[in-house]
């Protein structure tokens, strides 16, 4: 999917132990803590106490802690 703040892209991940998860990667344009720094964010989702998708405010997945950032300019990623 894609709005104001970038493109976003959703994956079936294995989980350790067996079965899968929802995991996705996020480019995030419009940052407020950190304006005029274009990334890139990715990791597992939230769920909630059923199983679903956590959601933020634009309509994204919410990312759990550990997710893993990398910024970019216009020569690529840094």
């Amino acid at each position: 999917s894609q709005n104001s703040s970038g493109r976003e892209y959703s994956y079936e991940t294995p989980k350790p132990g067996g079965g899968t998860g929802l995991s996705s990667v996020q480019e995030q344009t419009m940052d407020i803590s950190h304006p005029d720094k274009p990334h890139w964010e990715a990791g597992q989702v939230k769920t909630d106490d059923f199983g679903n998708p956590r959601m933020n405010k634009y309509g994204r997945p919410q990312l759990r802690n550990g997710k893993g950032k990398a910024y970019y300019g216009k020569g690529g990623c840094e």
